[in-house]
C-alpha cells in the first residue's frame, strides 16, 4: 500500500481507461500522474527542436532529461526502459 496525494490518484484514475503499461509498479504510475509535474517540470518538444532546447538548457545551466517520445495513435502507453 502507500499514501499518495489525492490529485495524483484522481489523475491516474482519469487516464487509466486509456492507459496500457507493463512492468510498472503502482507507485511509478502514480508518480507519472502527479499534478505537480503539470506545466513546468514536464514538457514536450518536437523532435526537430530537441537539439536547440538541449543547447539552451546547457547554456542556462538547467538540467534536462529526455524521458520519452510521442507517437500518433490512441490512448496512452507507458513503457519502462
Amino acid at each position: 500500500m502507500g499514501i499518495y496525494p489525492k490529485g495524483a490518484v484522481d489523475n491516474f484514475n482519469f487516464v487509466k481507461p486509456s492507459l496500457s503499461f507493463s512492468d510498472l509498479e503502482r507507485w511509478e504510475l502514480i508518480l507519472l500522474s502527479d499534478p505537480t509535474t503539470s506545466g513546468g517540470l514536464l514538457f514536450t518538444v518536437p523532435k526537430e527542436g530537441e537539439r536547440d532546447v538541449l543547447a539552451l538548457a546547457k547554456e542556462l545551466k538547467v538540467s534536462l532529461w529526455h524521458i520519452g517520445w510521442v507517437e500518433e495513435g490512441e490512448g496512452l502507453e507507458v513503457i519502462k526502459t
